[in-house]
């Protein structure tokens, strides 16, 4: 199933390093639909297990083939773990267009009969560790004081998940998201909670929109101070994806299949 069925089947959001099933996945190519050249997602355990990567534009799915092809790394997030790939673009009878791409990376954490899949740049993180913790009394009354006076917030926000907030930053300094759990949505695939993001500006709190499910990993793929989050829903397969923050959250790469 291209991922053009995957996103009509489910909406789905992650990063960086989590596990499968291997039965449910043998012989069946897992897909990653990228708009932001440079940055994909792939199985990288067991080793050797392909997948099929697009991009927007044929440029994105080039640059890629370059890249790989002249022997360069490409960096496991967060840490920024140097794998080396290789790539074939797919005939465009099998794949519908020439944006698609079978791959494989080669390198380190790679275990026989445990499927793992990560999110992977071409360049090396200028991030690589985040700090998350509870949100301090301060960030949780400047989110308070938003739900005050939106009542969009309000509406999406209760006051006991605030008191639950976790706060993220980089480790080595910078802006302060704020995550606060929401809204429970089930469907016939599995259950995802809404979470609402929330950007620290002084001792005021500025909505920046929702994440259809619960963040699994932070990692960085523009270089700023504000991480990419990486979401991994139930569903009927695979359904993981990397959200950008700025200026709103936005789904950047999708990785899935069954």
């Amino acid at each position: 199933m291209h991922l053009s069925g995957f996103r009509a089947a489910r909406a789905c959001v992650a990063l960086g390093l989590l596990s499968a099933v291997a039965a449910a996945f043998a012989g069946m190519p897992s897909e990653s639909l990228s708009r932001r050249d440079g940055v994909f997602a792939t199985w990288f355990s067991p080793a050797l297990v392909d997948s099929h990567v697009t991009f927007d534009s044929r440029d994105g799915a080039k640059a890629l083939a370059r890249h790989c092809r002249a022997g360069r790394p490409v960096h496991l997030l967060p840490a920024g773990t140097r794998y080396t790939c290789r790539v074939e673009f797919l005939p465009i009878e099998e794949a519908g267009n020439d944006r698609w791409l079978r791959l494989w990376v080669t390198g380190p954490a790679a275990v026989p009969d445990r499927w793992v899949h990560g999110v992977f740049t071409v360049s090396p993180p200028h991030h690589v560790k985040w700090t998350e913790r509870p949100a301090t009394a301060g960030e949780q009354a400047a989110v308070d004081a938003l739900r005050a006076t939106d009542r969009k917030v309000a509406r999406k926000v209760k006051a006991r998940a605030v008191r639950s907030a976790r706060a993220v930053s980089a480790a080595d300094g910078g802006r302060t998201i704020v995550v606060v759990a929401g809204q429970r949505v089930s469907d016939p695939f599995g259950e995802e909670q809404r979470h609402q993001v929330f950007l620290m500006e002084g001792e005021s709190a500025r909505h920046l929109g929702e994440l259809p499910d619960r963040p699994a990993r932070y990692v960085d793929v523009d270089g700023d101070d504000l991480p990419e989050v990486v979401t991994d829903s139930e569903c009927d397969g695979t359904c993981v994806n990397v959200w950008t923050l700025s200026p709103r959250p936005k789904s950047i790469v999708r990785f899935g299949g069954h």
